[in-house]
């Protein structure tokens, strides 16, 4: 397996991962429609720049992260883009507003965010830390100061992750957990 950039080739796979990285999608077909819209199509046709996937020996991708470089920029663009999508009449917008207060709160000293996604088989052979790896480099590189992420308060593993990975704990609300990191200490060169 290696670690690329993004390409619009990768489109539908990246959008399967998204719906099946714990297992297969049991979501209704609104469900999913809010998961792609909120976790991953802003990424992937925004800031495809800032994505990478990992790949099998296919070169089909089996697990992603995705970036968004500047919070203003992308919650603007999220705002007139990518929200109307999402169905007025149900709570998706509302949980689509909800899942940016921590990163509304520390956009300032960390403005890039990530979600991160690896299917079932793959997950444990060390990809997730590679793609992290990747996207670090590459945001430190590209001068950005600071980065953050949320995890659900049930999803342990990832909490694990992340403070394994070198994420300070950051803030929490009643339902996840904010892990940071400061992009400065050091230009990758």
């Amino acid at each position: 397996m290696k670690i690329r950039p993004y390409t619009e080739k990768d489109r539908d796979d990246v959008r399967y991962i998204c719906l099946n990285s714990d297992g297969p999608c049991d979501a209704d077909e609104e469900g999913q429609h809010f998961l792609l819209t909120t976790y991953c199509d802003y990424y992937i046709e925004r800031e495809q720049e800032n994505c990478f996937v990992c790949t099998d020996d296919d070169d089909r991708a089996v697990g992603y992260i995705l970036c968004a470089q500047d919070f203003d920029r992308f919650w603007n663009t999220f705002l007139s883009d990518f929200y109307p999508r999402l169905d007025e009449t149900t709570m998706s917008r509302q949980y689509a507003i909800e899942s940016t207060v921590m990163h509304k709160k520390h956009k300032d000293e960390y403005p890039a965010h990530l979600h991160i996604d690896i299917l079932p088989a793959y997950q444990r052979k060390g990809m997730g830390r590679k793609m992290t790896d990747t996207l670090l480099n590459h945001l430190k590189n590209k001068g950005v100061k600071g980065l953050m992420l949320c995890v659900w308060k049930h999803n342990k593993d990832g909490q694990r992750f992340y403070e394994n990975y070198g994420f300070d704990h950051l803030d929490e609300n009643e339902s996840n957990i904010a892990f940071c990191i400061n992009l400065q200490l050091e230009k990758s060169e």
